[in-house]
């Protein structure tokens, strides 16, 4: 008998279907059942979640209350050990600085403080240590205790003095220098201020900041010191501070070497109405304003020309002092300064250079000369009198004074020479000299009888030796 072959695939039928569908339902109820305990599964997971970021909450609020606290325990124990060393300390209570008000400690501290009268030149060269001491006496007083420190916050003039030197500035200390310069300049307030800056080496990118600071604040600068031996074209910064606008400005000692012709939107001190005391190594043949209120100059390392500028545009200048000053050519033209009253001549080197100097500017209303310097040139110093013999400054001289000068007979005949020639002179001093015992004699005989046949004495004038 044949044997029929059963196809897996096929069709269930009979019996079979009900033994299929057994199994399908029981398969089925399997996977329903796996189901709902995913559910469950995944519910029970989500309220764990909940409740570990509430753990997780609870556990950062108890861990922020347990800094907090800590914090201040450790405070409450500083506090208790710096009481206990203040108690340790024996002190005055009754002392009088402790009741004097603070109007009284403003007024003391502005005695305190007084500006800096040293050398722009010397200034700069100081240690980096030494210069950062200068600036710091302020904060000094600031830094005693908290009643000085309310007494220096509430003196405006305690903070006026601001001295910076670009040479220290550098990429590490460019913040500090600006932190110094805008506290000095908001602690100040209104006040009047007295700026120093200086730079000896090259230009660099980061002076500008610093610079900025200087000229937002400039208007109210009482007394400027610029210290910048080469200002290198006409992209230096520091001309931003000779071409600000100071209408407070009283004093200025500036020392700049300009070498280049300056660009036509650059003008130097082109509003300094109150300016009346300058102490300059400056060209001023680039200047372009007047100085109407100058009445006191102070002229070092100066050509003849550029002395004559500053006469032109300080026509009210009568208190001159001219020092290591040199010529370009011989004069062309005779500068006359009608209102210089007293002339001070400074030169230390064996030269002729004052002869030349008595013949190219006039004084005609000059009361008072001095002459001072090396004792060594005194002989140099004697060609500036040689110079002016026959002049209007001649004639008005009623005050000569003469430094430093080691006299022998040569020079009592050249001295005898000029003063015959100062009709006017009153009054002749000498300061730090020394005579031959020729010299001495030689002296007396000159001044104690008449000088000629005639009977006129060598200064007919002069009352007082």
């Amino acid at each position: 008998m044949s044997q029929q072959h059963l196809d897996p695939n096929r069709f269930a039928s009979g019996a079979e279907v009900a033994s299929v569908q057994a199994r399908a339902d029981l398969e089925k109820a399997e996977v329903e059942l796996a189901e709902r305990r995913n559910e469950h599964a995944q519910n029970a997971l989500q309220e764990a979640r909940d409740r570990l970021a509430e753990a997780e909450r609870v556990f950062h609020m108890q861990q922020d209350e347990f800094n907090a606290a800590s914090t201040y325990a450790e405070s409450a124990r500083e506090l208790l050990d710096a009481s206990i060393v203040r108690l340790g300390v024996v002190r005055a209570p009754l002392h009088p600085i402790r009741k004097t008000p603070i109007e009284v400690l403003s007024l003391i501290f502005e005695l305190c403080v007084q500006r800096d009268t040293m050398a722009p030149a010397k200034l700069a060269e100081l240690p980096t240590s030494s210069f950062v001491a200068r600036q710091r006496q302020p904060f000094h007083l600031a830094g005693t205790c908290r009643l000085w420190r309310r007494a220096a916050l509430a003196t405006p003039l305690l903070w006026t003095d601001i001295k910076l030197r670009l040479d220290d500035a550098t990429p590490k200390t460019l913040e500090t220098w600006q932190t110094y310069l805008s506290t000095m300049l908001s602690r100040s307030s209104s006040a009047p201020l007295h700026i120093y800056i200086s730079r000896c080496r090259v230009p660099q990118r980061m002076d500008e900041s610093l610079i900025q600071s200087v000229v937002a604040a400039i208007k109210r600068c009482e007394s400027l010191c610029i210290y910048v031996p080469t200002v290198k074209n006409n992209n230096d910064k520091t001309l931003l501070l000779m071409s600000a606008e100071m209408p407070a400005l009283r004093e200025l000692t500036l020392h700049a070497g300009i070498a280049f012709e300056l660009d036509d939107h650059v003008e130097i001190l082109p509003h300094t109405p109150l300016l009346a005391t300058i102490t300059a190594t400056f060209p001023f043949s680039l200047c372009k304003y007047n100085f109407p209120a100058v009445t006191a100059a102070t002229l070092q390392t100066c050509t003849h020309d550029s002395i004559a500028e500053f006469l032109t545009l300080a026509p009210a200048a009568s208190v001159i002092y001219l020092e290591s000053l040199h010529r370009e050519e011989e004069p062309q033209v005779i500068t006359e300064a009608p209102n210089v009253k007293t002339l001070t001549v400074c030169r230390n080197k064996v030269d002729n250079e004052l002869f030349w100097l008595a013949r190219r500017f006039s004084f005609p209303e000059l009361r008072k000369l001095i002459l001072r310097g090396a004792r060594s040139a005194s002989r140099g110093r004697l060609s500036y009198l040689q110079g002016i013999v026959g002049t209007a400054t001649a004639v008005a001289l009623g005050n000569l004074i003469l430094h430093n000068i080691d006299f022998d007979v040569s020079i009592v005949e050249t001295l005898a020479e000029v003063l015959a020639d100062l009709p006017n002179l009153k009054r002749l001093e000498f300061r730090g000299i020394s005579f031959t015992q020729h010299a001495f004699k030689r002296f007396c005989d000159v001044l104690g009888a008449p000088g000629d046949e005639h009977g006129m004495w060598t200064c007919p004038a002069l009352l007082r030796l």
